[in-house]
């Protein structure tokens, strides 16, 4: 996240820092009303102000090395203790959860989540890993929290975009729908170099006002308004 947004590395603003300021407190450290209230404000100011808005704060763990993130010793009652600091702070908190479902954060997070939104594509292995991602969300419990988004949705529309004037696409979202999961959110493919070019600026293309993202910008936006209507 910090790195498609933009943020710059900050070695005294980043999730290592709060997160070693909750160990703190976990661990019993904080044993004074002040020690408490310092580390309390270390995790609030590890969160940076994105560039591009005014009402949006990132804590980006993106630069921190795998080592860095091992050495924390990080379980689930980290994180939910990081959301307690927090959460009054904030209308919504947006997570970006670990790609495995057996990271320390995976489980506590998604029990704490009012909605868990899985991001696929229409790759074949994205698309068996989902399925069987979903049987294991069964056993968290999870499932009436899930929705499923499409990224990169790619359609037969004759126009011969992505390839598709060269061989019909057989993997479509319809075909998706129907044999594997059910879909609450389609987001339509861009070209490849509208898509770095925007990774390399740090602005999502949500905010990227050109004629020929209209689309894209038109699907988040629906999304966005499922997860907070807008006026």
């Amino acid at each position: 996240i910090g790195n498609i947004m933009g943020v710059k590395p900050d070695p005294d603003r980043n999730l290592k820092v709060a997160m070693q300021a909750v160990s703190d407190i976990i661990n019993g450290e904080c044993d004074t009303e002040e020690r408490m209230r310092r580390a309390e404000k270390k995790v609030k100011n590890s969160f940076v102000r994105y560039k591009g808005l005014t009402n949006l704060d990132i804590l980006a763990g993106s630069a921190l090395t795998p080592q860095e993130v091992y050495t924390l010793k990080l379980e689930g009652e980290h994180y939910k203790k990081l959301i307690s600091i927090i959460e009054d702070d904030y209308d919504y908190i947006i997570v970006d959860l670990n790609s495995s479902l057996f990271h320390a954060s995976t489980y506590t997070l998604m029990a704490m989540c009012k909605e868990i939104y899985c991001v696929i594509n229409l790759d074949y292995n994205n698309v068996l890993n989902a399925s069987r991602y979903h049987k294991s969300l069964v056993s968290f419990g999870v499932t009436d929290k899930v929705r499923y988004v499409l990224n990169q949705d790619v359609t037969n529309d004759g126009s011969g975009r992505f390839g598709t004037d060269k061989e019909e696409l057989n993997l479509t979202a319809e075909r998706l729908e129907e044999e594997v999961l059910h879909l609450d959110a389609r987001i339509p493919n861009l070209e490849t170099s509208i898509f770095f070019n925007r990774q390399l600026d740090g602005k999502p293309v949500v905010l990227h006002k050109k004629p020929y993202t209209v689309s894209v910008r038109l699907a988040f936006l629906e999304l966005a308004n499922r997860i907070c209507p807008i006026e």
